[in-house]
């Protein structure tokens, strides 16, 4: 028993001790750690590229690495969902059969080779774009090329895998169509993109359209896309540029024949029906809110203070404002977040949150709060400098995939080949003043676009909301 308590109390005073140490030298080692931090020179990266010519229209940016790993990226500007708006969910189907055997080769020897030479090879399309991304070996770059000739032109589009590559869709469809996420998303994507607008999508029209398409839709779709001169490449890895050049070359005869002609579409930024609010009613454990901000146009000035604004308001898995004050502190929700979402034809910053059904009203009222006070006060310059840290550290450079991700973002922010190295610095510059005039611009709360779904909870008035979530704040 003696021993026992005399363990207690060692524990105790060791526990004390380590405690009052910390204490006392807290701030030597906080300043070490922050001059630490000061002394890193975050707005320069040492990244060789170059642009190099070749038969496609647009010239292939080649980041060199002394990595065995080549990684690559052919981006088919506008060929995506919204080129093809009258024939809707095709490029899903098409996209699905890519992978069943090309040219001479079968499906199953098509897989083996993938596998037993470890190449990625994954197609699919967004709404703007199909995109193509690759990683393979140097030495099995040659092999690579020939399978995306043969891919481009040659695939085996075989009526059963179609029917097969039909039904997974329509499953797939038709089992998300249950779920809080889906149909929350699936309301804000139609008060975003009413009908008629090129980002517009239906689930029902989807599924519709799809278990009517016949070999002859797919195949005629197949022949149009892959079109050369919309074809944007960036590579990233140890290779010659007279090795990338032949391959390329290459790839482009083998699609030069593909002249149908895709339309750019002029970007905006606004969206409509601003301040909407609906419903979706699901009976179901869990609820989910999804709200919708405008963005501001990819050509704009402040469109690196914004990316630094949303990260400050809503980031996931960071110390975000929503994530820190909806969620921690008041316990509101299981998950939230904020991001943004860069298209050709509308940018906008988009949200979600999961939260149990009776704390909804709540949910939405502390969304709109977190977002008035966003608008009024802005950020300190304690929150910049963390976040601005934050946005380095997402960006170390350590694979070649890494690599070809970070230029292909330069790219699509519209930076110059030469000015690559300089793309943080964008971030690194800013001043306080700066992010709270881009907050200024985009976080008005009357803007706010709402949808929640789940099941409906009357049990709760508006006033016992107003005096609930005015007790959380305080405590």
């Amino acid at each position: 028993m003696k021993r026992r308590l005399w363990l207690k109390i060692s524990g105790l005073l060791l526990f004390v001790g380590t405690a009052v140490y910390i204490y006392k030298n807290w701030e030597v080692y906080h300043n070490k750690f922050k001059v630490e931090l000061d002394d890193i020179d975050y707005s320069q990266v040492k990244l060789s590229v170059e642009s190099v010519k070749t038969n496609f229209k647009n010239p292939i940016w080649i980041v060199k690495t002394e990595n065995p790993v080549i990684a690559f990226r052919m981006k088919f500007k506008n060929e995506g969902n919204r080129a093809f708006s009258d024939s809707k969910g095709i490029l899903s189907i098409v996209t699905a059969c890519l992978d069943e055997g090309a040219g001479n080769r079968d499906s199953a020897e098509f897989k083996k080779i993938i596998q037993d030479n470890a190449i990625s090879l994954n197609i699919y399309n967004n709404d703007d774009d199909i995109i193509v991304d690759v990683t393979c070996l140097k030495k099995y770059f040659e092999l690579v090329t020939n399978l995306i000739c043969d891919v481009f032109v040659k695939a085996h589009m075989k009526k059963e895998k179609i029917e097969i590559a039909k039904q997974g869709y329509v499953a797939e469809l038709t089992q998300m169509k249950f779920t809080t996420q889906y149909l929350a998303d699936e309301k804000l994507s139609n008060i975003l993109y009413p009908e008629g607008h090129p980002y517009y999508f239906s689930t029902e029209e989807n599924l519709k359209a799809v278990s009517n398409y016949t070999k002859a839709d797919i195949d005629k779709a197949y022949s149009i896309i892959f079109n050369p001169n919309d074809a944007e490449i960036t590579i990233a890895g140890s290779i010659d540029e007279k090795t990338l050049i032949d391959n390329f070359n290459k790839i482009h005869k083998s699609i030069s024949q593909k002249q149908h002609q895709f339309a750019d579409g002029s970007q905006k930024a606004d969206l409509s029906k601003k301040g909407a609010h609906e419903h979706v009613e699901l009976n179901n454990p869990q609820s989910t809110v999804v709200f919708a901000l405008p963005g501001i146009l990819r050509t704009a000035p402040e469109k690196f203070a914004l990316r630094l604004a949303v990260t400050a308001f809503g980031v996931p898995g960071f110390n975000s404002r929503l994530l820190k004050n909806v969620r921690d502190k008041r316990g509101l929700v299981y998950r939230i977040n904020a991001r943004p979402k860069d298209l050709d034809l509308q940018n906008c910053i988009l949200g979600t949150a999961d939260a149990r059904p009776q704390n909804i009203k709540k949910v939405i009222k502390a969304i709109k709060e977190e977002c008035k006070e966003f608008f009024e006060k802005g950020i300190t310059k304690e929150e910049l400098d963390l976040f601005k840290l934050h946005t380095f550290a997402n960006n170390v450079l350590d694979t070649t995939e890494a690599i070809l991700h970070f230029v292909c973002m330069c790219r699509f922010d519209g930076m110059k080949v030469e000015n690559i190295n300089k793309y943080l610095n964008n971030f690194y510059k800013l001043d306080v003043e700066e992010i709270n005039a881009a907050i200024k611009k985009v976080f008005n709360p009357d803007n706010l676009v709402i949808v929640d779904c789940g099941k409906s909870v009357d049990d709760t008035n508006d006033a016992d909301i107003e005096k609930e979530t005015d007790n959380e704040k305080s405590n």
